[in-house]
């Protein structure tokens, strides 16, 4: 999925230093006043999708950058994922909330291990 086009294209931008620039440079190369840009993530999404595995979806609850409406698309992208929205966090539940993130992917790895969580199950049972 990660192609040697984005590698470079992330190490210049972490490169730079003004965080203002790379904001604006990442904000530009990802997005548009509608959100994502559609092709940025048409080639791993559609990649995902042909290829269904057990996938986990952590969202916070109180993101700015990706608001919590994107894990529904994300469902309609990947309707074999499981999703949990995590209340009072933002975009970065692995560093906000490192125990509660950690508890939600031990369960989904415990379970995938086991063959709980695939085949896919229906989205009523994701939380």
């Amino acid at each position: 999925m990660v192609t040697r086009d984005r590698i470079d294209h992330a190490l210049a931008i972490a490169g730079q230093p003004d965080p203002n620039a790379v904001l604006l440079e990442t904000v530009q190369e990802l997005a548009t006043a509608r959100g994502t840009r559609p092709g940025w993530r048409a080639v791993p999404t559609t990649a995902v999708a042909k290829h269904p595995r057990p996938t986990l979806v952590i969202w916070g609850d109180r993101d700015r950058v990706l608001p919590a409406r994107h894990p529904d698309s994300a469902g309609r992208l990947l309707p074999h994922a499981e999703t949990r929205l995590v209340p009072g966090v933002g975009h970065m539940p692995q560093l906000e909330c490192p125990d509660t993130f950690a508890a939600h992917v031990l369960t989904f790895l415990t379970a995938a291990d086991r063959g709980d969580n695939f085949p896919p199950q229906d989205s009523a049972n994701s939380s």
